[in-house]
């Protein structure tokens, strides 16, 4: 049995909490490339995030803030995860992470910040270094040695949310931000295709459930009978019709909830929808179910009122709303889901 299956998730993130605090005091006593930024040298700010969904849409509080102190940023992201940051007003350009030399030669000499996100990985930073940006800033949840390259860096709170890491950074870039709300946006012709869906299929009052994909991880995973239950709680007592969210992945999994759940009222968007359509029906949705996946974080931005299944670590991953507006409940019973239901639809 290897050390991993011995510790629980809290004892290993308690591990990886002290290197973290191990590698902050050394880059802060030892590195020779620590300085203060000072806000007169930059002209242009990089923000790298090569994560997904629920890492883009965190940033997006940050993205402002930078945007406010430097005018408009660059973003250095995954092509595939492009829809989660287009369109947004405060983002000049996204570029597209294929490979060191390819990115390299994008940005080499024209820019003075850069604020890395994710990863945390030695490669990352050299390209900064080799690009000739002058500040490098990265969040607390590294613990590379290769942190000795950045200019500034946060010290890790573990009970922090990440809106709230990463807007650390961009403090120490003197970029400040009040009442920080997630962003995401979509354009009307996405909303024309999800009214026209609804429409279509005669759904007029719903709630989305997005039951994830099977998987070996506990937490991506809840029994497709209980979401069933669910299913027929949230449609026999309020009465309102339930959307099956998902991709080609999830497509299987959907199948035998909708078996299991009965199709009356019951529909499976599976397939029907792109990034930011979903992001619509999410809007549109009385309600949100799901996994701890980014969903949950989508919903956020539109303040959807959520239920999310087996965060381990709702301090730093709840979505960012009034508390009043969602639930996080670790590896519950269907009993504690109609509950959270209850409460929220009240």
């Amino acid at each position: 049995m290897s050390l991993r299956e011995i510790l629980t998730p809290r004892q290993r993130e308690a591990i990886k909490n002290l290197a973290r605090d191990i590698v902050y005091y050394s880059w802060r006593f030892l590195s020779p490339y620590r300085k203060s930024i000072n806000p007169r040298d930059i002209k242009k700010v990089l923000v790298i995030n090569l994560g997904v969904i629920g890492d883009l849409i965190v940033t997006t509080p940050m993205i402002k803030a930078l945007a406010r102190k430097y005018s408009k940023v660059d973003v250095l992201m995954r092509k595939d995860m492009a829809e989660i940051l287009s369109g947004n007003p405060h983002i000049n350009k996204l570029i597209f992470y294929t490979n060191f030399n390819d990115v390299l030669r994008q940005i080499k000499g024209r820019y003075q910040l850069a604020i890395i996100f994710s990863p945390h990985k030695y490669e990352i930073k050299k390209l900064c270094m080799d690009a000739g940006i002058k500040y490098a800033v990265c969040n607390s949840f590294s613990y590379s040695w290769s942190d000795i390259f950045l200019s500034q860096r946060t010290r890790e709170d573990p009970d922090e949310h990440f809106v709230l890491k990463s807007l650390d950074m961009a403090k120490l870039a003197h970029a400040n931000l009040k009442n920080p709300k997630t962003e995401f946006y979509f354009d009307r012709k996405d909303e024309d295709y999800i009214n026209h869906l609804l429409k279509k299929n005669k759904i007029s009052k719903f709630i989305v459930i997005h039951a994830g994909k099977r998987g070996n991880l506990q937490r991506f995973f809840w029994p497709s009978q209980n979401w069933a239950d669910v299913i027929k709680y949230v449609t026999q007592k309020y009465k309102l019709q339930i959307i099956l969210s998902g991709s080609v992945s999830e497509r299987e999994r959907n199948e035998e909830i909708l078996s299991l759940a009965g199709s009356k009222g019951v529909f499976n968007f599976c397939e029907k929808t792109n990034l930011k359509q979903w992001a619509c029906l999410i809007k549109k949705a009385k309600l949100l179910i799901s996994l701890n996946t980014g969903a949950t974080h989508i919903a956020s931005a539109f303040n959807t009122k959520t239920i999310v299944l087996n965060e381990e670590f709702p301090e730093n991953w709840h979505p960012w709303m009034p508390a009043e507006n969602y639930r996080n409940l670790l590896f519950p019973a269907v009993a504690e889901v109609e509950k959270a239901v209850d409460n929220l639809l009240k």
